[in-house]
C-alpha cells in the first residue's frame, strides 16, 4: 500500500518496504529509524545523523503509523542484538510513565518498546519477579534496573498467564538441553544462558564438568579451570544458531574469560571487570553474538545500532581488554591476559 504525503513542500508516495521506508527517492532504513514523532498530520522520523518530516498524511496517517511499527521494530530488535528479532508470541499496548509502549513477548525475553528513544530489553533467564499493582506491573530483574509497565488494562491477566506459559517453556527446554550433555543434569537449577559456580550446582558439579569436557573447547577448559579454580562458571544457552552453545566464564583477579563451545568460537574474549553476574547479563542481552563486542566502528554495520543504542553494549566494548584467538600460543597469551 503506497501513502500520499508532503515531503520539503512536494507531494511524494510513501511505500513501507521491506527494508526501509521510501518517500519519493528517499530512502530511511529502518535500523537507523531511531525516533517516531507524530504531531498532527506529521510524522518526523529521527536518526542518528539525519531527519525526515512527512507533512499533511491526512486520514491514512494511523494505517500508515501501524504499517510501518510492523516493519521497523523486528529489524530494530535485530540490529540492537535483541531476542525478538522474528515475529513476537503476543504483543501489548502499555505505557512506561508517560509514553506509550508496545510489549513483546518472546521465547526468551521481553521487550518494552517505545516511538521515541531506546527500548528495554529484559532477558528471561535475568527474569526474577513480577510483581502487580492493579494494571501495574514490574519486571525485576538481576543486573539491571526495575521496568515498570503500565495501563495494561484487561489484557493485564492475558499478559501474566502468556508470561508463565513461556517462562515454564524455556525452563523445559534448558532442563532438556543440559540432559542431552548428562542425563543426571535435568535436576540442575540453572537458567538458559546463565552460568552457575559449583556451589550453585552442588553434587552436580562434576557431571557438569564432565560434560564440558566432553564438547568441544575441551583443552581450553581445561585450562580455564586452573587458572580460575573455584571461581569457573558453566552454563549453556539454548537455541543458539539451531543448536546448543555451552560456556564458561573463568573469573580471575580483575578479568574474566569467555569460552564457548560453538563452531563459530574462533576466540576466548577476556574483559577488565570482575563483575560476573553483569557480563553475564551482557552476553544475554546481546544474544551472544560476538560481533558487536569487538569489530571496529568502521566495520560494525548494521551492529552500530546497538553500540550507539545500548549503554551495556558500549560497556561491553570498553572493558574488551583481549581477544585470544585459538591458534598455537593460545594458552600461553590466555595465562598472560589474566594474569
Amino acid at each position: 500500500m503506497t501513502y500520499s504525503a508532503r515531503l520539503d513542500g512536494s507531494a511524494v508516495e510513501v511505500e513501507i518496504g521491506p527494508e526501509a521506508l521510501r518517500a519519493g527517492s528517499v530512502e530511511f532504513s529502518y535500523p537507523d529509524m531511531d525516533d517516531l514523532i507524530v504531531d498532527g498530520w506529521t510524522l518526523t522520523m529521527r536518526g542518528p545523523d539525519r531527519e525526515l518530516k512527512l507533512e499533511q498524511l491526512g486520514r491514512t496517517r494511523d494505517d500508515l503509523l501501524r504499517e510501518l511499527r510492523a516493519a521497523r521494530l523486528p529489524a530494530r530488535r535485530a540490529a540492537m542484538l535483541q531476542s525478538g528479532a522474528a515475529k513476537p508470541i503476543d504483543s501489548f499496548d502499555a505505557w512506561r510513565g508517560d509514553v506509550p509502549v508496545l510489549v513483546g513477548l518472546h521465547s526468551d525475553g521481553i521487550t518494552v518498546e517505545p516511538d521515541l528513544g531506546t527500548p528495554d530489553y529484559i532477558p528471561l533467564s535475568c527474569l526474577i519477579a513480577v510483581d502487580r499493582s492493579g494494571y501495574d506491573i514490574t519486571l525485576r530483574a538481576r543486573a539491571m534496573e526495575p521496568v515498570t509497565v503500565s495501563k495494561f488494562g484487561p489484557r493485564t491477566d492475558e499478559f501474566l498467564q502468556d508470561l508463565e506459559e513461556v517462562r515454564r517453556e524455556l525452563a523445559k527446554d534448558t532442563r532438556d538441553a543440559y540432559g542431552a550433555l548428562d542425563a543426571s543434569l535435568v535436576s540442575l537449577s540453572a537458567s538458559d544462558g546463565w552460568a552457575v559456580t559449583r556451589a550453585d550446582a552442588g553434587p552436580l558439579w562434576e557431571s557438569l564438568r564432565g560434560a564440558f569436557a566432553g564438547q568441544a573447547r575441551a583443552e581450553q577448559l581445561a585450562v580455564l579451570e586452573q587458572v580460575s579454580g573455584e571461581d569457573l562458571r558453566l552454563g549453556i544457552k539454548t537455541a543458539f544458531q539451531g543448536g546448543t552453545m555451552p560456556f564458561a566464564l573463568a573469573l580471575s583477579g580483575k578479568r574474566i574469560a569467555v569460552e564457548s563451545a560453538d563452531e563459530e568460537a574462533r576466540a576466548t574474549f577476556v574483559f577488565e571487570t570482575d563483575d560476573a553476574d553483569y557480563l553475564n547479563f551482557v552476553l544475554l542481552l546481546t544474544g551472544f553474538r560476538r560481533e558487536a563486542l569487538f569489530l571496529p566502528e568502521e566495520k560494525l554495520g548494521r551492529w552500530s545500532v546497538a553500540v550507539r543504542m545500548l549503554p551495556a553494549v558500549r560497556w561491553a566494548r570498553s572493558a574488551l581488554a583481549e581477544r585470544v584467538v585459538h591458534d598455537s600460543s593460545w594458552e600461553t597469551k590466555l595465562r598472560s591476559a589474566l594474569a
